[in-house]
């Protein structure tokens, strides 16, 4: 591949590693457990209704940590896979464009090579997710591009020149 010859555009390694899923949530349910458990021992609820109340919060606390810790893993093998450059790569023209709506939440997509990736900046997703409507992206039909990728998550693009 001649590096000399594409202009980047977007690079994930250059966003701040951002939770997706994990904080913003973990706090407001650990939050809301808390009041539950706080309010069932307020009114004295029975005994084995406060213990189930103080099983499903947990429960619930755990899974959201979970997930964080799940989502945090995920998005250092794609800076890891990214930055050793055991990542896939696909070259060529984009196709195939499809715009998300100026009012709505459609996702919009391209195809480059047969590969259709789709996003937005509606999804909580990592990766690029741009788009025209919204952010006034560059990307458009027959613009020739380079993009690297994990799984359906666009990691770098560049543009040639």
């Amino acid at each position: 591949m001649n590096t000399a010859s594409y202009a980047l555009y977007y690079d994930f390694l250059q966003e701040a590693v951002t939770p997706y899923f994990g904080l913003h949530t973990l706090i407001p349910f650990a939050l809301a457990a808390i009041c539950i458990i706080w309010f069932s021992i307020r009114i004295e609820t029975p005994k084995n209704i406060r213990l189930f109340i103080l099983v499903f919060s947990a429960l619930i606390v755990i899974t959201v940590a979970l997930a964080r810790v799940s989502e945090h893993n995920q998005l250092e093998q794609m800076r890891e896979l990214l930055k050793s450059g055991s990542i896939n790569v696909v070259e060529g023209p984009i196709e195939n464009m499809r715009l998300m709506p100026y009012h709505g939440h459609a996702l919009e997509s391209i195809t480059v090579q047969n590969r259709t990736f789709e996003y937005s900046e509606f999804h909580l997703a990592p990766g690029f997710r741009s788009t025209v409507a919204r952010s006034g992206s560059i990307l458009r039909n027959g613009l020739n591009v380079r993009i690297s990728y994990f799984q359906n998550y666009i990691l770098r693009i560049e543009v040639k020149k």
